[in-house]
């Protein structure tokens, strides 16, 4: 007996209203070189249930008839999305009212481990069920949100496997420092293995989050111990290879903001840093390079802020111009603070 895809799936089960607006959906899938997987495991065996695909990665599920749900002719979930991605990608406001509805809320169902909070498009929801979204008897007015979902989630699923030197690679530089900086950073990874890590005493990679207000017109800096300076927000890499996750952890613990907005996860600025020889707890650490990642996020003035008093004994709003005097490092002023301010202010969502 020959397996029957998801097109004879439609024109078998649905109405042809149903019909248009779910081959409408699926060409749109396919147009975008996603696969469709039918899901035989026991619980999915005698229902219609497709998988939906990107390199292995799922992007969404669709369900057709599911003789357990009597009025739901067809449905699509999205699959798990991190709110990062669901807070950095902008939309417009007649998308995020349909995301809003259509917030999936947990039903313990078992199959992804229990309800979670997350924050969708600037709103914070509380026991959103893994598959974020979910559309039942979609119509066409739902078809451009359904689109806008796997656009996001095809653009996370391309970024998580693409490699720390891919990235490096394909990112454009805006000025002569950040194109001599960047194929420094790449010759040395293809010379060195272990660039991640602090173990290699010449140079290793590290991360920065600069932070602006949702204007544009400040930047939320720390007041470093070691240096002596108020200056941008960062850490190392110690192994990770996902910088962005790196930059963000560093900014939560060092300032104790709890709500993000990534105005991108793709490199907003590079440059290499020297790192004068110096005693941390009790050790000597020669010089070497900081091969450094910086993003760009928003956060809202109104934020709670905390200082990490291990590494920092302040955390506070500086308009730009203050943030040049701030500094007491003129290097860092003139070769990348007045870089990142000016690129801040005309940086466009991506």
């Amino acid at each position: 007996m020959v397996e029957l895809n998801i097109e004879d799936c439609i024109h078998r089960e649905l109405s042809s209203e149903e019909q248009k607006v779910a081959m409408s959906f699926v060409s749109f899938l396919k147009d975008n070189q996603l696969s469709f997987y039918r899901d035989n495991c026991a619980c999915w065996k005698d229902k219609i249930y497709y998988w939906v695909k990107l390199d292995n990665e799922c992007v969404c599920f669709i369900a057709i008839k599911d003789p357990d749900e009597k009025d739901n002719h067809w449905t699509v979930w999205s699959a798990d999305m991190g709110s990062q991605w669901l807070e950095k990608d902008y939309v417009d406001d007649d998308i995020k009212e349909t995301a809003w509805k259509y917030v999936d809320h947990c039903g313990r169902c078992g199959s992804c481990g229990g309800g979670r909070n997350k924050i969708i498009f600037g709103k914070e929801f509380d026991d959103v069920c893994g598959c974020t979204f979910r559309t039942d008897n979609p119509k066409n007015e739902d078809i451009l949100f359904l689109k806008e979902m796997v656009e996001i989630r095809m653009k996370e699923i391309k970024e998580q496997t693409m490699g720390l030197y891919d990235r490096i690679k394909n990112y454009r530089p805006t000025n002569r420092q950040e194109e001599c900086d960047k194929e420094q950073m790449l010759q040395f990874m293809r010379c060195n293995d272990d660039y991640l890590v602090r173990e290699n005493q010449m140079a290793h990679f590290t991360a920065s989050m600069w932070v602006v207000n949702k204007e544009r017109t400040k930047t939320l800096m720390v007041h470093h111990n070691l240096y002596n300076s108020w200056s941008w927000i960062g850490g190392h890499a110690d192994g990770m290879e996902d910088l962005c996750a790196v930059a963000l952890k560093e900014l939560q613990e060092e300032t104790g903001v709890r709500h993000v907005r990534l105005v991108s996860e793709e490199i907003f600025s590079l440059e290499t840093l020297t790192v004068n020889g110096h005693m941390r707890k009790g050790i000597w650490v020669p010089g070497h390079l900081h091969f450094n990642l910086t993003y760009l996020a928003e956060v809202e003035e109104s934020e709670g802020l905390t200082v990490q008093q291990e590494e920092n004994s302040g955390v506070q709003w500086w308009s730009f111009e203050e943030a040049l005097r701030v500094s007491s490092e003129p290097w860092m002023v003139e070769h990348v603070y007045k870089k990142l301010i000016e690129k801040s202010k005309t940086y466009m969502d991506k």
